[in-house]
């Protein structure tokens, strides 16, 4: 089915992964040969022939129309706007200020203040644009993947996997708080690299990305 969808819309045939979660979720990354999808558990067992139809065309298009890099270029686009019309703005107010100044010339010294309170202005918007533009390029290129220990990195392929807390307690033959606190210390690790994992689902697309987890 996925693949008809797939030759439907001309795009290459998406890897394809399920998570062990009960909630109704699924969702497309990534773009062309490199692109996959994600099914819960629970979205797969509650959905008829024609909902799953219709909820794989959706996410399918998503990869079709490229609508992630479209919103990574978008991110770029608009911080590079921000840098040059804080540029565009220093060399302005730098102008007008120092004509103001000049054209004054008394002593109360208001044409400066008004030349520096602009400056000021013009060097923050340039500013907050560089950090628009930093924050665009660390969300295209996220950082690598973190250090996890043998044991945290056991405990994320059985909990990614589909494994509950206590299954997870019994398989490692440690208490359930213990296997809570490698999750908590996991998610912890990818939220430093900026990688955020707070939900299930969202564990196991690290997992599949930094190839712990096998594709489905």
């Amino acid at each position: 089915m996925v693949k008809r969808l797939a030759d439907d819309l001309g795009i290459p045939m998406p890897a394809l992964y399920i998570a062990e979660d009960d909630a109704l979720n699924a969702g497309a990354f990534g773009a062309g040969d490199r692109s996959f999808v994600i099914f819960t558990r629970g979205l797969l067992a509650e959905l008829d022939e024609r909902e799953l139809i219709a909820v794989t065309a959706h996410e399918l298009a998503h990869v079709a129309n490229r609508d992630t890099r479209v919103s990574g270029v978008s991110r770029n686009l608009l911080g590079w706007a921000i840098v040059v019309c804080g540029a565009v703005a220093v060399l302005a107010v730098l102008i007008v200020g120092l004509g103001t100044a000049v054209a004054d010339g008394d002593d109360s010294g208001f044409g400066w203040v008004f030349v520096i309170g602009c400056v000021v202005t013009a060097a923050v918007v340039f500013v907050f644009g560089m950090l628009w533009f930093a924050l665009a390029l660390l969300a295209e290129n996220p950082p690598a993947r973190p250090r996890l220990s043998p044991q945290e990195l056991h405990t994320l392929q059985l909990y990614a996997g589909g494994m509950p807390l206590k299954s997870v307690a019994r398989r490692l033959a440690i208490s359930e708080g213990a296997v809570k606190s490698y999750v908590d210390r996991i998610r912890e690790k990818y939220q430093k690299v900026g990688r955020a994992a707070p939900t299930k689902i969202e564990l196991y697309q690290r997992a599949v990305e930094d190839g712990y987890l096998p594709r489905v």
